[in-house]
């Protein structure tokens, strides 16, 4: 099983790595939401024109693939900011999202 199938499936191991991630300071929890979050919005419109640039251009596609999951990265690093989070890692990352949607969708089937 790969770590993102474990991540949906299993809600234990959502809450266990979490709190590693706490723990480690990885995962932090910040006082200053509104800030962080304006901050990763706009890296995230950033990284989306620079993917509007490249796509405009017809070159560069692998690089275009980069800027699509940055600019997805960047959207997620906001989407926790507006819960009272930063985070220093990809993985952490997802896990602390698989963790906000637990507790705000808990009866929300969660479908591949």
């Amino acid at each position: 099983m790969f770590e993102w199938e474990r991540l949906i499936e299993d809600k234990d191991l959502c809450e266990k790595n979490l709190l590693i991630y706490l723990r480690k300071g990885v995962i932090k929890k910040e006082e200053e939401k509104e800030s962080l979050t304006k901050s990763r919005l706009n890296k995230t419109n950033y990284n989306l024109d620079f993917v509007n640039f490249l796509s405009e251009q017809k070159r560069f596609y692998d690089w275009i693939i980069v800027g699509c999951y940055y600019t997805i990265y960047q959207a997620s690093l906001a989407l926790l900011s507006t819960k009272g989070y930063s985070s220093k890692n990809h993985s952490a990352t997802l896990w602390t999202i698989r963790r906000i949607r637990l507790l705000s969708f808990p009866n929300c089937p969660l479908e591949i």
